[in-house]
């Protein structure tokens, strides 16, 4: 489809779910605006990724995706001490209404820096068939899954401990 789409649409995404979390007026409200950040940040993290394939050579693409790495692994330790100091200071909503200053900010810069990456021949039409088959091919493609078998059973592991945690603190220890 292009990486502007995909660029775009993610940052689209996350503006709009970030403003629906900061008007929500429950908690199904906050979960759906929640859904729509997850999916617009997905769509930007790939699609920075695959920009930087495209658009360097090899060598310098090891250096600049070490900085990519950087930010993604930083927001879950320095957001939950920086959010909860503006929770504290200003409500929760504020840190939404700041997610959506912040993202116009970057929807504003992208707009005028952005360049596709992906030449016109290399892309796919526009169609959810065809998105779903590539999927389909991909997860069953053993360069795809063996890669990545380790981080999935990491992230499990993950998420069994998040999910019994709590039961056996309070169950178990007390």
């Amino acid at each position: 489809w292009g990486r502007r789409v995909l660029m775009r649409g993610g940052v689209a995404a996350f503006l709009a779910g970030s403003a629906f979390c900061a008007f929500s007026h429950g908690f199904g409200m906050l979960l759906s605006g929640r859904l729509f950040q997850a999916l617009g940040g997905a769509a930007v993290q790939v699609g920075t990724r695959a920009v930087a394939r495209d658009a360097l050579a090899d060598r310098q693409l090891l250096g600049v995706m070490g900085w990519i790495g950087v930010v993604p692994g930083l927001v879950p330790v320095l957001a939950p001490l920086l959010c909860g100091l503006v929770t504290q200071g200003l409500g929760w909503r504020a840190n939404f209404h700041f997610l959506v200053l912040a993202t116009l900010a970057v929807w504003f810069s992208s707009r005028r820096y952005d360049i596709e990456t992906l030449p016109r021949e290399r892309r796919s039409a526009l169609g959810l068939s065809g998105a779903l088959r590539s999927y389909a091919e991909m997860c069953v493609s053993p360069s795809f899954v063996l890669p990545i078998l380790p981080l999935m059973l990491c992230f499990a592991a993950q998420g069994a401990y998040l999910a019994g945690a709590p039961f056996i603190f309070i169950h178990v220890l007390g």
